[in-house]
């Protein structure tokens, strides 16, 4: 495999751990990513928990996943199409 995608470094413990492991091991080919989602709404990207979770998490690889239909960015997110670009 090319790449392990660890979870989400916030959701619970076991992700938390997931990472604070996974950086012991000598992994000679794949490399280990971390899950998350863009920043809330009303927060910069450098104060959000998700995002530094990210960060702190010190995966080579981060998968964001975003919502980009603008129905889910107005009636879900409820957020204004501006911000979330």
């Amino acid at each position: 495999f090319d790449y392990i995608e660890g979870g989400y470094p916030l959701s619970n413990e076991k992700d938390v751990a997931f990472f604070e492991q996974v950086r012991r091991l000598s992994l000679r080919h794949a490399t280990v990513a971390a899950f998350g989602m863009t920043r809330r709404k009303g927060i910069s990207a450098s104060n959000d928990e998700g995002m530094l979770a990210l960060l702190r998490s010190e995966a080579e690889v981060c998968t964001i996943v975003g919502k980009t239909w603008d129905f889910h960015v107005r009636d879900v997110l409820r957020v204004s199409l501006e911000e979330n670009l």
